[in-house]
């Protein structure tokens, strides 16, 4: 038997006390696991990342359906206030394709993962995609799939630190890769070396 949800009174207290305390929510997302999600101020607590040159969208067709939903929203503002939400995939996919001089950081659920995935695979500017959701062990094959996916997170604050790392990662990556790419060290083709470096940088992503 599920859990009573807690007020929207209760939401805005906890919102406004992210920076200071813990709060805890209860789960209502798409993959249906009764355990309670725990937000960690330590992780909201440090400095921003630097975000020029990232677009981070997040879709999710629960967005504002459910508490926890609304709740981590607000966590995904203090990261980056400029975060873009979507609950429909079709809307989320046509504003992916007009980003053009910017990385995408796009945040989606272990149920909508593989739709997402099989509707943006065609974009260069997608560089990493987190999926947020409490039923990790039903994903994780998916990790092995789509080496685009990023890393799979149960909570909020390992969503958030996840984001923080690879956007400070995200400079290097890209110079890793020009590397790669102009390397005259190499005889391997143009389209050789594009997978190599892209095997590095997603090896580097991950670990």
């Amino acid at each position: 038997m599920p859990s009573k949800s807690a007020s929207k009174k209760d939401i805005q207290t906890a919102a406004s006390a992210l920076t200071s305390t813990s709060v805890s929510v209860d789960s209502h997302n798409e993959c249906n696991n009764p355990d309670i999600l725990l937000i960690h101020s330590s992780s909201l607590a440090a400095q921003k990342p630097n975000f020029e040159g990232v677009t981070l969208i997040w879709f999710d067709p629960q967005i504002n359906k459910t508490e926890d939903t609304m709740l981590t929203a607000q966590v995904l503002q203090k990261l980056n206030d400029s975060v873009i939400q979507y609950p429909d995939q079709d809307e989320c996919v046509k504003y992916m394709e007009n980003v053009k001089n910017e990385k995408i950081f796009l945040i989606t659920s272990g149920k909508a993962a593989i739709s997402v995935i099989q509707a943006t695979q065609h974009l260069k500017q997608l560089h990493s995609i987190f999926i947020f959701c409490i039923n990790k062990l039903k994903y994780e094959h998916l990790l092995q799939e789509f080496q685009i996916i990023a890393g799979i997170y149960r909570e909020p604050s390992a969503l958030v630190k996840a984001i923080e790392e690879n956007v400070e990662l995200l400079p290097k990556q890209m110079n890793a890769f020009s590397f790669y790419k102009h390397s005259t060290c190499t005889r391997t083709s143009n389209l050789s070396g594009y997978v190599v470096s892209q095997h590095c940088i997603i090896h580097w992503k991950r670990s």
